[in-house]
Formats: C-alpha cells, sequence, structure tokens
C-alpha cells in the first residue's frame, strides 16, 4: 500500500498573482456604442415634439352602427322574469343571506384547514417523524413544549378569519 503526501502550503507561503480583471483591453460590441449622428450644432438643439393624430370620429359612429346588438343572455331563472318589484326584492334579499352565508361556511372551513390536526400530530409522533416534549426557543430565550406549541397555535388560528359584523350589516341593508 501507498503512502500520498500531499504538501500543505500555507496561505503566506503562496506566491502573490499579478492578475488585474480591469487591465484587460476592452471588446466594445455594436450594441453598447451609441448609434446617434450629432454634431455640435444639433446638441443643444431642443427635441422637437412628437405629433399625434387622433382616430376620425365618424368610423367609430359607423361602426356601432354596423355591428348588431348582442342578445340579451337568458335569465339563470326564468320563472323569476315577471316577479313584481316587491316579490323581487324579498328574493334578492334571500339570495344574499344565502351568499353571505355560505362565505361565512368558507370562512369556518379555511379556519379549520388552518388548524394542525392532534391526531395527525400523533401519528407523526408514533412514527418517530416528530418529537412533542421537545423544548422550542421563543421569544429571546423562552421556552415552550412542541405539543403545547401545537395547541396555542390551534386556538390562535380558531377564528382568524371572521366576517366582520359590518360587513354583514352592510348586506343587510334592504331588510331595515
Amino acid at each position: 500500500m501507498e503512502k500520498f503526501e500531499t504538501e500543505i502550503i500555507e496561505p503566506e507561503e503562496r506566491k502573490p498573482v499579478d492578475y488585474n480583471p480591469l487591465d484587460e483591453a476592452v471588446n466594445e460590441k455594436p450594441y453598447t456604442t451609441p448609434n446617434v449622428n450629432t454634431s455640435n450644432v444639433n446638441l443643444n438643439a431642443p427635441i422637437e415634439e412628437p405629433r399625434f393624430a387622433p382616430p376620425p370620429i365618424d368610423t367609430k359612429k359607423n361602426i356601432k352602427r354596423d355591428e348588431p346588438k348582442p342578445p340579451k343572455p337568458d335569465p339563470v331563472n326564468p320563472e323569476m322574469r315577471n316577479l313584481g318589484k316587491k316579490d323581487t326584492e324579498v328574493a334578492a334579499s334571500h339570495m344574499a343571506k344565502l351568499i353571505l352565508q355560505g362565505y361565512e361556511w368558507m370562512h369556518d372551513l379555511a379556519n379549520k384547514g388552518l388548524k394542525v390536526s392532534e391526531r395527525k400530530l400523533n401519528k407523526l409522533q408514533a412514527e418517530g417523524e416528530i418529537n412533542l416534549n421537545a423544548m422550542i426557543d421563543y421569544d429571546y430565550g423562552k421556552k415552550i413544549r412542541a405539543g403545547d406549541f401545537f395547541i396555542e397555535y390551534n386556538q390562535q388560528v380558531a377564528n382568524v378569519l371572521q366576517v366582520s359584523p359590518e360587513f354583514k350589516e352592510a348586506w343587510y341593508w334592504n331588510d331595515r
């Protein structure tokens, strides 16, 4: 078996390298040089303002006349077409309440999605993926047990997304 010896060179033993990348000749490309033909006379002259011509007015009118009007879309619920004003307002109020309830339900669903399931945490601990008894540092030297952290986290995110009473009031303005 052969032993390979490697020579260790200390930093102070290295020879100085006389290389400066700024000393190299500049390789000028055509896209780096200005492409402006000026003379000293033109250099101080004011720049001419651009001129724009507006489109002719008549063409817009002719276009609108020639185009047929798009047909009105069919109503979502044709049975509601011939309702009176009061019935229409009641139906709209019910629809607004239904939309608001769905909006609140989506917030509740999102809040549940933010929580970390205790069942999942216990499963991960049983598989050895996490240790709920481990201590976590927070806030400049304070410590908390990982299991307690997740309990606190779940309590804090339980109502993060809420529909404010002011928002509900804006939706129920017709019911007063």
